[in-house]
């Protein structure tokens, strides 16, 4: 009896350790996201007030927190555009009651549209921001994912498989280029979302062509041994064998987004083997004192960057938070440090928002002083993301799964948090500052 007794008092104890551990977790949970929310305002304002170039119509590139008025990159990028606007409107579809962006809205709209209402650009992440725009925005963007669907395939037919062409390593200046190759990661995320763009559509066409293009990609790029993508091809070989943060992101979700909505175990399988390589502590990408994860590795020589965290990293904690939710918390550790790291890179004050580099404890990067708007929507993305309670229209993934609170060492300082994941794609490409230019995708 008293066995039994000590047992049951065993239990009680154990059970109410279990409480005091959840119910602070739900309190912080509430917490978190009301600071992400705040996070995802002050950047938008911030892009209002500092980010519009009147002779553009449009977003800056960056512009300096010491001097936003006066120094700002004079260059455009209308990708930049297109996730400000689709940034504003899910905002506003999730607060309907908060008005601040409806002008701001108004004023970028007519440029959205000239820039991409006929859009054919061969990144599958497109395509995924007019899905989300047709749910949030009109459902006009419906015919907008349609054509750039039907002009990637008639892309990816007349080439017989991956569309070849001049590719330059990166934006620097001065950078190699390839004669005629491809960027694995751009190609691939295309024929994922041709096979989404099938299906949903009713065009199995594209599905066959997608199929085909990413099966070329993956006999050629996928590194087995590492489990990753190379970047890029060049006349048959692989010419750029660095995989970068936010490309990884990219791709993971891409199969995953693609498997999720047709069914196809083998996609999902893929996604899965990805972001287990990249959550595995021996291949390096995950930093567990400060969060995030490093900027790229070299799957030749195993060799990782680990002199700074670029904001492009974002795209994995999608991938993360979507294939937690896909395969039973698996990602749940991992998640929990990439929420770390958005939380940690924001930049507050008067001018707020997210560098596109920062340095591995998440302080300035060296010189870098200015505000990006490539890293600050990829940035919203994510948290919008997370706070939506929906993925890509019509997807089969649980509109809402709370963020496990265990299963891993969480780096100090942070905070687990119960959010909503939606299906997303992101990319873009790279952050030009004044008088210099970074990498990007």
């Amino acid at each position: 009896m008293l066995k039994k007794v000590f047992f049951l008092f065993l239990a009680l104890l154990f059970l109410g350790v279990t409480f005091r551990l959840l119910i602070p977790s739900t309190q912080h949970a509430a917490a978190t996201q009301s600071t992400l929310d705040s996070m995802v305002l002050q950047t938008m304002n911030d892009i209002d007030k500092n980010g519009w170039n009147a002779a553009v119509k449009g977003t800056f590139i960056n512009w300096y927190i010491t001097n936003p008025a006066t120094q700002q990159n004079t260059g455009h990028d209308s990708q930049n555009d297109l996730r400000d606007y689709e940034a504003m409107v899910w905002y506003k579809a999730l607060h309907p009651t908060d008005t601040s962006q409806d002008q701001y809205i108004q004023r970028i709209l007519p440029t959205v549209q000239a820039e991409w209402g006929n859009s054919n650009l061969s990144k599958g992440w497109v395509y995924a921001i007019f899905l989300r725009l047709a749910k949030y925005a009109g459902s006009s963007w419906n015919t907008t994912a349609q054509n750039w669907a039907a002009s990637n395939y008639t892309k990816v037919t007349a080439a017989n498989g991956v569309p070849l062409g001049p590719i330059v390593e990166d934006t620097g200046a001065n950078a190699p280029t390839c004669p005629s190759g491809y960027r694995i990661d751009q190609n691939l995320e295309t024929g994922l979302m041709l096979i989404d763009a099938g299906k949903r559509f009713n065009h199995p066409e594209w599905a066959q062509a997608g199929a085909k293009e990413v099966s070329q990609i993956d006999q050629q790029a996928f590194n087995q041994s590492v489990h990753l993508y190379a970047r890029i091809m060049c006349q048959g070989k692989v010419w750029d064998n660095i995989a970068k943060d936010g490309e990884m992101g990219q791709e993971a979700q891409a199969y995953l987004d693609a498997g999720s909505y047709t069914g196809n175990q083998a996609y999902l399988a893929k996604g899965e083997e990805m972001l287990d390589a990249i959550a595995n502590p021996a291949t390096g990408f995950i930093d567990n004192t400060n969060g995030g994860i490093w900027f790229q590795k070299d799957l030749g020589t195993g060799v990782v960057d680990t002199g700074k965290k670029v904001m492009q990293q974002f795209a994995v904690l999608q991938a993360f938070y979507t294939g937690d939710l896909l395969f039973n918390n698996r990602y749940s550790a991992a998640t929990n440090n990439m929420i770390t790291a958005i939380q940690k890179s924001f930049v507050p004050g008067s001018v707020p928002g997210w560098m596109y580099e920062r340095a591995p404890d998440f302080t300035q990067y060296k010189t870098e002083n200015w505000i990006s708007v490539e890293a600050s929507g990829m940035a919203i993305e994510a948290i919008l993301t997370m706070e939506s309670n929906s993925s890509l229209p019509t997807s089969p993934l649980p509109s809402t799964t709370p963020l496990p609170t265990s299963g891993g060492t969480l780096p100090a300082g942070s905070t687990p948090v119960s959010i909503s994941v939606g299906l997303q794609d992101i990319g873009n490409g790279g952050d030009i500052s004044t008088g210099s230019t970074t990498g990007g995708n």
